[in-house]
């Protein structure tokens, strides 16, 4: 399991099977803080496995690159 974390916030926002949908659901969760506050809104998000590990940054930036997010 791959857990979203709002770090700025330090809140748990979702739990997904698989990078991927993961990284979904932190383009969607942006899109809706930049509709409430405005463009200029932005939060820090962290990918972190259910043992607390980080994913790698780097599988992070491939997943945002394949599903169109780059």
């Amino acid at each position: 399991m791959i857990e979203l974390w709002d770090t700025f916030n330090d809140k748990l926002l979702s739990r997904s099977r698989t990078i991927r949908t993961a990284v979904i659901k932190q383009i969607k969760h942006l899109k809706q803080v930049k509709k409430a506050n405005g463009q200029n809104s932005y939060l820090t998000y962290s990918f972190k496995y259910t043992d607390g590990t980080p994913v790698c940054h780097d599988l992070i930036i491939e997943t945002k690159i394949a599903v169109g997010a780059y």
